[in-house]
């Protein structure tokens, strides 16, 4: 057995000391993990609000891309889908093209492009997580995603280029 050998006049720690030294320690690990709590949670939250945006200006992205094509549009006022837009460039030598716009009940808005007349479409998710869309007789889209306790909204006008 191993045995300590003090010198005169010095003694350990007492019981008091050993209790304030674990008071501080215990406090100093609570101020940490709230912190680290913090950063994570302010992380989440703006992902999520990241997330919110980054599906709207898709769908305004290729909503924009389609509409200033379009020749033709077909809207369903009040939800605004689904909307069809169509143009047809097959006697310049181009493409015939109708595109569908859909929201599925999962919140996922699909492209689907029929070009010259296919049976099958080419289908594409343009957006997810979109919680609400409203069409306005002034040709008005309102669109909202959300994901989590986030939300983003657009509202993009919906009007075909003159021809």
């Amino acid at each position: 057995m191993i045995k300590i050998l003090l010198k005169k006049g010095q003694t350990g720690f007492t019981f008091v000391e050993v209790l304030v030294a674990m008071a501080i320690l215990v406090l100093i690990t609570g101020a940490l993990s709230t912190g680290i709590y913090q950063i994570f949670s302010v992380n989440r939250i703006t992902q999520d609000e990241t997330i919110a945006i980054r599906q709207v200006q898709n769908l305004g992205q290729w909503l924009n891309q389609d509409v200033l094509q379009s020749q033709f549009r077909d809207v369903s006022v009040g939800t605004g889908f689904p909307l069809t837009l169509q143009w047809d460039y097959s006697g310049q030598g181009g493409n015939k093209h109708i595109v569908v716009y859909e929201l599925t009940e999962t919140g996922v808005i699909l492209r689907h492009d029929y070009v010259d007349d296919a049976v099958a479409p080419l289908t594409i998710s343009v957006a997810s997580f979109i919680s609400n869309v409203t069409y306005s007789s002034t040709n008005e889209l309102n669109v909202t995603a959300t994901v989590g306790e986030r939300t983003a909204f657009r509202l993009y006008q919906i009007t075909p280029r003159v021809s």
